[in-house]
C-alpha cells in the first residue's frame, strides 16, 4: 500500500489541483461545509486505525509474561512482547530492549498504514465532491427549464454538457489512479480478513477481534464509496429523465438526449477490470471470507 502510494502521489497531486480548481465550472455551494465534514471523517478514521495499532501493540506487551511462561512449560522459543514476531541475534524480551523494539514496530505499523489511509480517504473526498458537481448541474438544468429565452436556455445546457464532460473525465482519470490499489484490496482482503475470523474462532482474542474489526470496517468503507457514487450518478440520470425535456425545441432536445444518454452509465470506481467496488463486491468479498474460513475448518481438524 505504501508503495503504491508513493507512485500515485503525482497523480493524486494533479486531481487534488483539478478538483480544487473552479476557474470554469461552477464552484458547488456547501463546497466548503461538505470538506470540512470530509477532514472530519478522516481525522476520526485515521484516530481509529492508529488506535487499533497502538492499542494492537499494548495488548502484545501486556501478554508478554503469559508468553514467556508458555515458552517456560512447553519448552518453545517464541518472541514475546513484540507487535509481530522478530528473530535477531540478541534476546527481544530483556528491558529495555523489548520496549525499544515495541516501539518501533508500532511507529512502522503507522507509516505502513500511512499509504493506505490516504489514498482511500482521497477517493472518498474526490466521490464527495463528484457528487456536489452532480448537484450543481441539476440545479443549472432546472434553471434552464425555468428560462423563457432560447439563447439563455441554450448557453446553460452547453455549459451543464461541459461540467458533465468534466466530472466523467474526472471519474475515469481517478480509475486509472487507483484501479490497481482497489484490485489488490479485492484480491487479498477475503483471505485476510478469512485468516483473522479463523483466529478469534479458534483462539478468542481482543487482538484476532480488532484484526477482523480493522479488515472489515476498511472494506465496507472502499465498498460504500464506491456504491455511493453509482448511486448518486444513478439518481442524476432519473433528474434528467423526469425535466420537461420533450416541451424544448427540437434543437434542445437532440443535445439533452446526448446528457440523457451519457448518463445511463452509472460512473464507477473499478477494482481492476473485472468488478466495482459496491455492494454486491462487498457481498461477494464476505462470501468468500466464509468460505475461507469454513476450508481452513475443514483441512486444519
Amino acid at each position: 500500500m505504501f508503495i503504491c502510494y508513493l507512485l500515485n502521489m503525482p497523480k493524486m497531486e494533479t486531481l487534488v489541483t483539478d478538483i480544487n480548481d473552479f476557474s470554469f465550472f461552477k464552484k458547488p455551494k456547501d463546497f466548503v461545509k461538505i470538506n470540512k465534514r470530509i477532514e472530519w471523517l478522516v481525522a476520526i478514521y485515521n484516530f481509529c486505525i492508529y488506535g487499533v495499532i497502538t492499542l494492537y501493540s499494548i495488548l502484545s506487551y501486556t501478554e508478554k509474561s503469559e508468553c514467556l511462561e508458555e515458552n517456560e512449560k512447553f519448552e518453545k522459543d517464541k518472541i514475546c512482547g513484540l507487535l509481530a514476531n522478530t528473530w535477531m541475534a540478541i534476546d527481544l524480551t530483556r528491558s529495555p530492549i523489548n520496549e525499544i523494539f515495541i516501539c518501533l514496530q508500532t511507529y512502522s505499523g503507522w507509516v505502513f498504514m500511512v499509504g493506505g489511509i490516504n489514498m482511500f480517504s482521497f477517493v472518498f473526498a474526490c466521490i464527495e465532491n463528484l457528487i456536489l458537481r452532480l448537484n450543481v448541474i441539476k440545479a443549472i438544468m432546472q434553471e434552464m427549464f425555468e428560462s423563457d429565452s432560447e439563447s439563455e436556455k441554450r448557453r446553460l445546457l452547453n455549459y451543464c454538457i461541459r461540467y458533465h464532460v468534466n466530472v466523467i473525465e474526472f471519474i475515469h482519470r481517478l480509475n486509472a489512479a487507483f484501479r490497481s490499489v482497489t484490485f489488490a484490496s479485492i484480491s487479498l482482503f477475503s483471505l485476510l480478513m478469512a485468516l483473522a475470523a479463523y483466529q478469534f474462532i479458534n483462539v478468542p482474542s481482543v487482538k484476532a477481534l480488532l484484526h477482523f474489526q480493522g479488515f472489515f470496517l476498511t472494506w465496507f468503507i472502499i465498498c460504500f464509496m464506491g456504491q455511493r457514487i453509482i448511486t448518486q450518478s444513478l439518481e442524476f440520470n432519473a433528474f434528467l429523465y423526469n425535466t420537461p425535456w420533450y416541451t424544448q425545441s427540437v434543437s434542445i432536445q437532440k443535445d439533452f438526449l446526448m446528457v440523457l444518454r451519457r448518463s445511463q452509465f452509472p460512473l464507477e470506481i473499478w477494482a481492476g477490470p473485472f468488478a466495482t467496488m459496491s455492494f454486491p463486491t462487498f457481498q461477494l468479498v464476505m462470501r468468500n471470507t466464509y468460505t475461507f474460513v469454513t476450508v481452513l475448518s475443514m483441512a486444519l481438524e
